[in-house]
Formats: C-alpha cells, structure tokens, sequence
C-alpha cells in the first residue's frame, strides 16, 4: 500500500473517531439537560404537601400589629395622610363626608358586620396562620377566615365568583416569602379602616414575609381605577405574640346587640306591646 493512500486512511479513521466522540458529547449533554428539564419539572412546590411545609418559614403564634401600623391607618382613614393615599376626587369627597369630630362616623363595627379586606390587615386585631398542603389559611380575631390557595390554580372566571368580605385568594411560595393575589372582595368590606369603598374591580397584591423572627411584615398594593388615580401602596408590620386568639366580635349582620360609644349594650328582649283587638 502505498504511503499516500496509508496517510489517506489514517486520516480518514482520525476524523471518524472525532466525530464520533463529538456526537457522544453533544448526545450526553442534551441527555443530561433533558434530565435536568425531567427534574426541575417534577419538583413539587413549596406548600403543596406535608414534606415540603416542613421547609416554610416559622409564622407560629398570633401576629398583632404594631402601634406605628394602626396609628397610619387611622390618619387614612379621616383624611390625615397628607394627600399619600391617592384616591379619586369622588371617593375622597365620600370618605371625607365620613369623618366626624371621634374619627368615622359610621363604620362596619356599629352595624355588627365584619371589616373584611383589606382594612382588617390594619386594625389592632390579631390574626394567626395554618399551614396545610394547598393552602394557607388566615384566622382573624374578628371572626374573619382567609382562605389562600397555594395549589397552583388560577382565580375562577368572574362569573364564577361570589364576592365575599375575604375575597377569592391565590398564592405562591418565592422562598420564604409569601405571594398573594385577591379578586371578588363585596362592596361591603371597608377599604379603609372604617371606609367602605371596595368596587368590583379591587384587586390586591400582598408579599408576606419575617422581616426578623418576631416581626412579619406585608407589603400591600391596592389597584382598582374607579378609586385610585394610581396603586396604592403600603406597609403594615405585626409582633409574634404567644397570647391565643380570642373572638371578640359577638355580634352579625343586623344583631341589635351593637357598640355604642365603644362598650358593648345588650339585646333588648322586651316584648313589643299587645296590639289592641
């Protein structure tokens, strides 16, 4: 054989084996990216089982909010934010119409009806957490229960929806931060803390987290274009506590047993008079 056709072949077998090598590489890496697609697929998110709620942060305890929160709230609530919150000339005429000399003249606690959201993140009520796989559930001193769906679904369609004073909520896990999106709130519930001013198109969007061990902070962003000339945005942090709940709003929608003057009367069980014949 001669050299050339030798040198020929050598060559020949050269660049096979290359090849050959290049396809395997390029094959084990699109297997192992394949793999790693498979995996990352069938990691199952934070919350949504028994294993994994193990791995969320320590929200334990009941959370009351701090004496900073409650007193911005209320300077919202009468028209003393300095022009922070930025409601429309409408609903800024209806909730100055509201104030009186005390404060509100007329809130959801006189008529026996709870707050609902997003005003009760803002009263000096406590509220504590219950992790379960799928969700996250909110109890509120009020009586108020909060239910979060981390199971990854979506909001229903509107006509799906039946406004509630807790409103339809989802919500996900971005590390130790809780992620939560709210619809179909009533138009009964107070926006701000003895305002109602909720519409059908309220949307809230909330980022739960510790902000340190003893204190959680919510980030809140209210949208809705009917009230707001823009997303109204604030911040309310709370104290763990290691009192228990206690519900202390014994009243319902339309009980005569309400608060006058912030104590508590009672029902008046008085027969009417006999009606004559």
């Amino acid at each position: 054989m001669s050299r050339a056709r030798t040198a020929t072949l050598a060559g020949i077998v050269a660049v096979a084996a290359f090849v050959s090598i290049a396809d395997l590489a390029r094959a084990a890496a699109t297997a192992g990216a394949a793999q790693r697609r498979t995996t990352k697929t069938h990691v199952t998110p934070q919350g949504r089982t028994w294993d994994s709620i193990k791995r969320l942060p320590d929200w334990s305890g009941t959370w009351d909010i701090t004496e900073a929160s409650v007193h911005e709230a209320s300077l919202a609530a009468v028209g003393q934010d300095g022009g922070r919150i930025p409601l429309t000339p409408r609903f800024a005429a209806l909730r100055d119409a509201n104030v009186g000399p005390g404060g509100p003249r007329v809130d959801n606690e006189t008529k026996c009806m709870n707050e609902g959201l997003p005003a009760s993140t803002s009263l000096p009520i406590g509220h504590e957490y219950l992790f379960t796989p799928g969700r996250v559930t909110v109890i509120f001193e009020s009586g108020l229960v909060r239910r979060i769906d981390t199971s990854g679904r979506k909001h229903p369609p509107a006509s799906e929806l039946t406004d509630t004073f807790a409103g339809n909520s989802i919500g996900h896990w971005e590390g130790q931060t809780l992620v939560v999106d709210t619809i179909g709130l009533t138009s009964k519930a107070e926006l701000l803390v003895g305002f109602r001013g909720v519409t059908e198109q309220t949307h809230l969007r909330e980022r739960i987290f510790l902000k340190d061990r003893n204190t959680l902070q919510i980030d809140t962003v209210v949208t809705d274009r009917q009230v707001f000339t823009r997303p109204y945005a604030y911040t309310r942090l709370y104290a763990r506590s290691a009192t228990p709940l206690f519900e202390y709003f014994p009243c319902t929608d339309d009980n005569r047993d309400v608060m006058v003057n912030g104590r508590q009367t009672d029902v008046n069980l008085t027969p009417p008079p006999a009606r004559q014949p």
